[in-house]
């Protein structure tokens, strides 16, 4: 199959789909191991293509429906069919034939994005920016971990590291609308813990407001992802595609601090040079994963 021109042209489809989606996974996702790539990026680009539906949807019944098509899409995929069904079928008949991942796991995910297509319906913002980020994460350290470790430390680790990288990409969502990108993407919890709206986040009255709060969501975020740090699964080296995110988010809460907590003062959009760089450094130093937090 992997010689097969329409398969290495949706490998290709499938790479791009990822680079989009998320830099920063894409980047370290790379240093997934071959045979185990692809599925980690298709299950990444299944996150993404479902975190479509609450924009292309205008009442919550339709969304729904393409939820359920991608539930029979995967019960396809799971008794080895529905091949020409989706571009994203064959990566994951690999992932699912050969064990690497839950059956299970793929229904959480869909259904994580339930509450965000009813309340886009209802033209409100979602209360989690990120509904199917834990559920991804679960997936992929499921399909990274060889010997497929599993319990509660494990899970916590994981768990962890979710919350801090979703912390940090709402705090780069904030810096990406100061620089002309899509309204912010934070939490409502945050938001109204600080008196804030979405609307107005830029307005000059708000602005020490909106500094507390990006530097309580900081905070929080080196706290969760400190933890994930000194979990022994994440530092495993098969589990680096998901251990460098937390190098990644080092370097730009760094950056954060330097510009005192306000993510409106600099731009956050940093090279893809310059992110190689900071996991090419923590590849030579000693000290761990928390280093720089």
């Amino acid at each position: 199959m992997k010689d097969d021109p329409q398969f290495a042209g949706q490998n290709a489809e499938l790479t791009q789909r990822v680079r989009h989606g998320d830099r920063d996974r894409f980047l370290t996702g790379l240093f997934a191991p071959p045979e185990k790539r692809q599925a980690l990026f298709a299950i990444y680009a299944l996150e993404f293509e479902l975190a479509r539906i609450p924009e292309l949807v205008s009442e919550p019944m339709l969304g729904e429906i393409r939820l359920q098509w991608w539930r029979e899409l995967i019960d396809a995929v799971t008794t080895g069919h529905g091949r020409q069904m989706h571009p994203l079928s064959a990566p994951l008949i690999h992932a699912i034939e050969g064990q690497l991942v839950p059956r299970a796991g793929f229904d959480r995910l869909i259904d994580s994005f339930s509450d965000s297509i009813s309340a886009a319906a209802d033209g409100e913002a979602a209360l989690t920016p990120f509904p199917g980020l834990a559920a991804s994460l679960d997936l992929a350290a499921a399909l990274l971990a060889d010997d497929q470790i599993t319990g509660e430390e494990g899970g916590a680790g994981i768990a962890a590291l979710s919350e801090g990288y979703q912390l940090v990409l709402q705090i780069l969502s904030l810096s990406d609308h100061a620089s002309g990108g899509q309204h912010p993407r934070i939490a409502l919890s945050w938001l109204a813990g600080h008196g804030l709206r979405r609307a107005g986040l830029r307005a000059d009255e708000n602005r020490e407001a909106v500094r507390q709060m990006t530097k309580a969501m900081a905070d929080r975020a080196c706290d969760r992802l400190r933890y994930a740090a000194g979990d022994r699964m994440l530092a495993r080296p098969e589990m680096r595609p998901l251990g460098w995110l937390i190098v990644l988010c080092a370097g730009y809460l760094n950056l954060l601090r330097r510009g005192k907590f306000d993510p409106f003062a600099k731009s956050m959009q940093v090279p893809v040079y310059r992110r190689q760089f900071w996991l090419m450094r923590a590849m030579l130093r000693r000290g761990g994963l928390s280093r720089g937090l």
